[in-house]
C-alpha cells in the first residue's frame, strides 16, 4: 500500500492534470495529432486484451442474461402455448366447416337432381331406443314450409 506523503500526492495530482489536459484535447472537433497517435497504440495495446477477456467472459455474460430474461422467457412461451391452443381450435373448427359445407353441398346438389325441397333443420337430440336402431329429434323451425304435409 501507499503511504499518504507529499510526493504520492504530486504524482496523484500531475496524473489528473494529464488525464484532464487529455479529455480536453481529444474532445476538440477535427483530427489532432497529439491524441490520435495515443489512441492508435492504445488500441493496438488494448484491442487483443479487450478481444480475449469477451472471449473469456462470453459463457458467463451469456448464462447472466439467460438468467435475467427466464422469468420473461416463461411468460412468453405460456402466452404462446395459449395462442397455439386457440389457433389449432379455429383449425379444427375451419376443418367441420369445410367438411359441413362439402356435404351441404353434396346434399343441394342430390336435392336438385330429385327435385326435393331442402330445410334446414338442427339435430336435438340421438336417442337409442328398444326396437329402433336410432331415433333422431329434429328442430326444423316454426316456418309453415316445414309444417307436416
Amino acid at each position: 500500500m501507499f503511504r499518504d506523503s507529499p510526493r504520492s500526492r504530486l504524482v496523484l495530482a500531475v496524473l489528473v492534470v494529464a488525464a484532464v489536459a487529455l479529455l480536453v484535447l481529444d474532445s476538440r472537433p477535427g483530427r489532432d495529432p497529439v491524441t490520435s497517435a495515443g489512441r492508435v497504440a492504445g488500441e493496438y495495446v488494448f484491442a487483443p486484451a479487450a478481444t480475449g477477456v469477451g472471449w473469456a467472459a462470453a459463457p458467463a455474460v451469456t448464462f447472466y442474461d439467460g438468467m435475467r430474461a427466464a422469468p420473461r422467457a416463461a411468460e412468453r412461451i405460456a402466452d404462446l402455448e395459449a395462442e397455439n391452443a386457440q389457433l389449432q381450435e379455429r383449425l379444427v373448427a375451419a376443418r367441420n366447416d369445410d367438411e359441413r359445407a362439402d356435404q351441404l353441398a353434396e346434399l343441394l346438389y342430390l336435392s336438385g337432381l330429385g327435385g326435393y325441397e331442402i330445410l334446414p333443420a338442427q339435430a336435438v337430440t340421438r336417442v337409442t331406443a328398444r326396437g329402433f336402431a336410432r331415433t333422431v329429434t329434429l328442430d326444423a323451425g316454426a316456418s309453415p314450409a316445414s309444417a307436416p304435409t
